[in-house]
């Protein structure tokens, strides 16, 4: 019998390792300073369910949603989020290294205060998320929608965002985050219009 995400928390002292958890779904639940290593997700659903002060190590999550869910002041590692929805999910103040986004949609999602080191964002949707104040380093945004989004107070200095879609992204008044960027020709026009620049 395979056992569910609630059963091995509440054996281990939620502690889980080495566990494939599938088509699962979660409602209101209370996961908060859990850790799981070397665990897979797939094709789960949590609804409204509280991760706060968790870690997640060597963990992937791949075709699941878990939008709204508050994923305050987490820690991942070595972990990879693939083709899921986490829309409108809280992720302030957590820390990601090493870790992965690919081809999934966070609008909407909350991160401010959070620090990334060796992280990648590619081929996501994060329209009007919230990024301000962030620590970026060796961060990777790629092919990654970033419209709308808040970036006050988060330097993008040496990040390469010239295959995102930035238009309207939330910046300072002297747009210091940009300073150091790599952005393509048509960015670059936009954020001139921004400071005010006229192209004729």
């Amino acid at each position: 019998m395979e056992e569910n995400i609630i059963d091995v928390l509440l054996n281990n002292e939620k502690y889980a390792e080495g566990k494939a958890f599938e088509k699962e779904r979660l409602i209101s639940e209370d996961l908060q300073n859990s850790e799981f290593r070397n665990c897979t997700f797939k094709n789960c659903r949590f609804d409204n369910c509280l991760f706060e002060k968790s870690t997640f190590f060597n963990t992937v999550f791949e075709m699941c949603d878990f939008s709204n869910c508050n994923f305050n002041s987490t820690y991942w590692k070595n972990s990879n989020i693939i083709a899921s929805k986490g829309t409108g999910s809280n992720f302030s103040e957590s820390i990601f290294k090493d870790t992965v986004f690919k081809d999934t949609f966070l609008n909407y999602g909350n991160f401010v205060l959070s620090k990334w080191e060796n992280s990648v964002i590619e081929k996501c949707s994060l329209k009007e998320a919230f990024l301000s104040e962030n620590k970026f380093k060796n961060m990777k945004f790629i092919e990654t929608d970033i419209s709308g989004a808040d970036f006050f107070k988060s330097s993008l200095k040496g990040i390469d965002i010239s295959t995102c879609e930035i238009y309207g992204i939330t910046l300072s008044e002297n747009m210091f985050e940009i300073k150091g960027a790599k952005v393509n020709y048509e960015q670059a026009v936009e954020f001139a219009k921004m400071l005010g620049v006229k192209i004729v």
